[in-house]
């Protein structure tokens, strides 16, 4: 069955969308669309929920937000919009988005990415209820919703599967706590509920001293634990942290066999991996500009401090020195041995001063450089800084060229950049949509990329403080690389099409644990054979998973298994028969993928993208649409599809007026006299051979009645 419709949208306002001001930040913003992005003002967090769910390696999180705007200032009531953007670790996997309309939940359905963007702009100009998730070009994710009408608020959740940090004794999943900070008034204190499953015990908070989960019913979420956490009550960052369920021989295994096939997780660790040692000499170089942060000062030191104390031990060394007001505190003129109790020792030494630093942030970086140099034994630096004084091209250079002069690129430099408000920007060009550059950008990525070392941001390089801070110190820092294969077998079966999981550094440094999910045919026992190459030493362990070992997971099992498949082919995929795959297999899963996005719809409105308004001119581009049969035995069929050089077009039934070629972004490409058979060789108007794509096929009757197909054109 064939759905038509006498009115389109044009795809080229998914361009439109790319090009507007979509910075990777997190960020919170009220428009109004009939005046342009150009008028952006924060918005306001009234309520905020987060559900728990542990399942495998990973920790389901649901974010429940309200929003709204209650200093409206203007006299606007039906036609805001609100603009969501936040960042998730790179391995997170987006699994669900549902819009409140009125007192009705709304699921989002999936469709590709270009086409949800067209029609959600249209519905905006309709003013129905409409809001859209999807992946950004650069990096982070945005959620739209229309309209915010005056005195009102919209209700969303967002459901993502995030990866969590496995220790041999904890299963530790962080809190987003940071998106709450993108409310423009604080918000008084929100809800996290816990849904528990027997795999895990001992659960806790941690960051909120002495609170505790509580049983609770709860007639919308249901049966699970809650703890409600007041403002200003809470650590940061906060964490979930359970019980390890890893298994006395280092394993965790959990399985789900369903409809789509069979999925497993597996958590190791090795058991006979020798102790491989590092001696760090770290050098940290701490700076803090007043009002560039959501941290304070002491904030941002006591998380420093903790993050120096799980990642140093004692066989490694450090020093510390800190922008503070108009001086420059150094702990020691010599290395300092980071035992826990020196670290404290140096911590608990420094007043930091209320009025931040006020010293430029290359003699900061001088003295740091020197203390290294001066004392030997080699060394690397690690700057956290909030810094935009060098956001141009005429202030970074100067700066990094006297660095380098001084230095000679003697030691990597790391950075650790978590300026989250205020930034300066550098335009290359004044009539793009955005700032080439934000804050230190330019100077960053430079020292860091000269010295050898890391950069990592709040803007689309990193999550948040904390996490880039682990990330640094347990990976770049401290961590050493292992060279393993690990193969997984059953003995009635096989498995493959598997995955590592990389998050903070896990299966791919020694002394962290391998994750990794893959599919599977056939039955239990399973064998797990380990393969390391260890200072040129080979080690191996050879282990048996018996069925009565597996912990049984759910559907979430597959969409884990399906957000890997996805991770691992997006970034080098340019075919588009595989991309088309892909989209397919995002829609069937629900799982967002970067060529696709959640929208959810007013549930009295049925609408259907079309494909020919500029051949029409009949607006507006979205209608209702009631799916009916072709008539008589009218049909429109293409072959090969894909096709890499020609393709035959079949015209049946149709005494076509008119046939046209749209390439994805809507843009006129071809077009074809009308016949009952055409050919097409994949070349415009003009003979030049078009490239891959997607490309749309529209062919109109006598009636003016549209038909469409869509053609996968190959390399």
């Amino acid at each position: 069955m064939k759905k038509t419709a006498n009115t389109i949208s044009c795809l080229f306002l998914f361009l439109f969308v790319l090009l507007q001001p979509l910075s990777a930040q997190n960020k919170l913003t009220v428009i109004n669309p009939q005046w342009g992005w150009w008028e952006i003002n924060n918005g306001t967090i009234d309520e905020a929920v987060y559900t728990l769910k542990p399942q495998g390696l990973y920790v389901e999180v649901g974010l429940y937000f309200t929003f709204s705007w209650p200093e409206n200032p203007y006299d606007i009531t039906d036609s805001l919009e609100i603009a969501f953007d936040f960042n998730l670790p790179k391995e997170a996997i987006v699994t669900d988005s549902w819009l409140w309309v009125g007192d009705q939940a709304v699921q989002a359905e999936v469709w590709e990415v270009w086409t949800a963007l067209q029609t959600y702009e249209e519905i905006v100009d309709r003013r129905q209820d409409p809001s859209i998730l999807f992946e950004k070009p650069e990096g982070g994710h945005q959620l739209r919703i229309y309209p915010l009408v005056t005195g009102e608020s919209r209700k969303v959740k967002i459901s993502y599967l995030l990866p969590a940090q496995w220790t041999q004794e904890e299963v530790i999943a962080t809190l987003p706590t940071e998106f709450l900070s993108t409310s423009e008034n604080p918000v008084n204190s929100f809800r996290v509920l816990l849904y528990p499953d027997p795999a895990w015990q001992n659960y806790q908070l941690k960051g909120v001293p002495g609170l505790a989960f509580e049983p609770l019913y709860d007639p919308e979420y249901g049966q699970c634990l809650e703890a409600v956490i007041p403002y200003g009550n809470w650590g940061w960052p906060l964490k979930l942290v359970m019980d390890t369920p890893i298994q006395p021989n280092g394993l965790f295994v959990g399985r789900h066999a369903g409809v789509a096939g069979n999925v497993y997780e597996l958590a190791y660790f090795p058991q006979t991996l020798p102790p491989i040692e590092k001696t760090t000499h770290l050098m940290v170089a701490v700076e803090y500009k007043n009002g560039k942060s959501d941290m304070t000062f002491p904030e941002l030191l006591a998380t420093l401090r903790a993050q120096l104390k799980t990642y140093l031990d004692d066989t490694d060394f450090f020093n510390l020195a800190i922008g503070n007001s108009q001086t420059i505190y150094t702990a020691s003129q010599n290395w300092i041995p980071a035992d826990e109790a020196s670290i404290d020792f140096v911590f608990n030494g420094f007043t930091p001063s209320t009025d931040g630093s006020k010293k430029p942030l290359i003699n900061l970086l001088t003295t740091a450089g020197n203390l290294i140099v001066n004392n030997g034994e080699g060394g690397e630096m690690l700057l956290v800084s909030n810094t935009d004084e060098y956001y141009a091209p005429w202030y970074a250079n100067p700066a990094m060229e006297t660095f380098m002069s001084l230095f000679q690129g003697a030691f990597p430099v790391h950075i650790c950049d978590y300026q989250s408000k205020n930034f300066n920007e550098y335009w290359a060009n004044w009539w793009d949509f955005e700032p080439s550059h934000y804050g230190n950008d330019i100077f960053n990525s430079s020292l860091s990329t000269l010295t050898g070392g890391t950069y990592f941001n709040l803007r689309g390089q990193g999550v948040d403080f904390q996490t880039n801070l682990t990330i640094l110190l347990s990976n770049y820092i401290e961590g050493i690389p292992i060279l393993f294969d690990l193969d997984v077998d059953l003995n009635t079966g096989f498995s493959y099409q598997r995955y590592l999981v990389n998050y903070l550094g896990q299966s791919e440094y020694a002394h962290h644990p391998i994750l990794q999910v893959g599919r599977y045919e056939g039955a239990f026992p399973m064998t797990v054979e380990f393969f390391a190459l260890v200072d040129g030493q080979l080690i191996s362990e050879i282990l048996t998973v018996e069925e009565n070992q597996v912990v049984e997971l759910d559907t979430l099992a597959q969409k884990a298994w399906v957000g890997n498949h996805f991770q691992s082919q997006e970034s080098t995929q340019n075919d588009p028969n595989e991309i088309s795959q892909l989209v397919d297999m995002s829609i069937e899963n629900r799982v967002l993928s970067k060529y696709t996005a959640f929208i959810a719809l007013d549930p009295n409105v049925v609408i259907e993208p079309c494909y020919i308004c500029p051949l029409t001119g009949q607006g507006p581009a979205i209608v209702e649409v009631v799916e009916e049969k072709p008539e008589g035995n009218a049909q429109l069929q293409a072959f090969p599809n894909p096709f890499s050089r020609e393709v035959t077009i079949q015209l049946e039934g149709i005494d076509a007026q008119e046939v046209r070629i749209f390439d994805h972004t809507g843009r006129l490409v071809r077009i074809l006299e009308p016949a009952p058979t055409l050919l097409w060789d994949g070349r415009n108007g003009d003979g030049a051979l078009l490239p891959a794509g997607l490309y749309i096929v529209v062919v109109i009757d006598e009636r003016g009645k549209a038909y469409h197909v869509k053609l996968v054109k190959g390399g």
